[in-house]
C-alpha cells in the first residue's frame, strides 16, 4: 500500500513478538501511533525488517506457508433500517446453520462473526445507507471464498427474518 496509512495502535513488537536483541531505528520504534495518530505502513515495514532481519514479505510467506493464503471480500447487501438495528443487536443463537461451505462453524461469535477452519465472515450494518456489509476471507481459495461469501448471504438474511 504505497504510501498508505492504518490508524489505530500498532507496532512491530505487536505483530512479531519481542526482538532477538533491542534495536531501534527510530524514536517511534516499539511506541508506533496512539489512537489519535495515523501511522505510515512504510515505517511499520522498516522496523519489523530491523527487528527480525526479515523482510515483511518474508513473514507473509511463511504464514501462508502454514495457514494457506488468504482471499478476502467484501459485499454489501441491501437491508431495511428495522433489519440494520436487528442485525446491530443479533443474538449468537438467531444463527441457525451449523456449517459454513460443507465445514462446521466452530463459533458464531457476538455481531455476526462466524469462524470455520477454512475462513470465516463477519456482518455488520452500514452506518449511512441501507446496507448491511459482509466481509469473509478462505485460506481455500478464490471458489472457496465466492461459495462463503453467498452462503454468509444467506446466513445473515435468515438471520434477519
Amino acid at each position: 500500500m504505497e504510501g498508505g496509512t492504518v490508524s489505530g495502535t500498532i507496532s512491530a513488537k505487536s505483530l512479531i513478538g519481542e526482538p532477538k536483541e533491542k534495536r531501534a531505528i527510530s524514536p517511534l520504534a516499539g511506541k508506533l501511533a496512539p489512537k489519535e495518530m495515523l501511522v505510515d505502513v512504510d515505517l511499520l515495514a522498516v522496523e519489523i525488517t530491523a527487528l527480525t532481519d526479515k523482510d515483511p514479505s518474508e513473514h507473509f510467506s511463511e504464514l501462508t506457508a502454514e495457514f494457506g493464503t488468504p482471499y478476502d471480500a467484501r459485499i454489501d447487501a441491501p437491508a431495511t433500517p428495522g433489519q440494520k438495528a436487528k442485525l446491530q443487536e443479533l443474538p449468537t443463537e438467531d444463527v441457525k446453520q451449523t456449517e459454513l461451505v460443507g465445514e462446521p462453524i466452530i463459533a458464531p461469535i457476538g455481531v455476526l462473526k462466524v469462524v470455520t477452519a477454512a475462513g470465516c465472515f463477519a456482518a455488520r450494518p452500514s452506518g449511512a445507507e441501507n446496507l448491511y456489509k459482509i466481509y469473509a476471507e478462505s485460506f481455500r481459495d478464490q471458489p472457496h471464498l465466492d461459495a462463503a461469501v453467498n452462503e454468509a448471504q444467506r446466513i445473515v438474511d435468515n438471520a434477519l427474518l
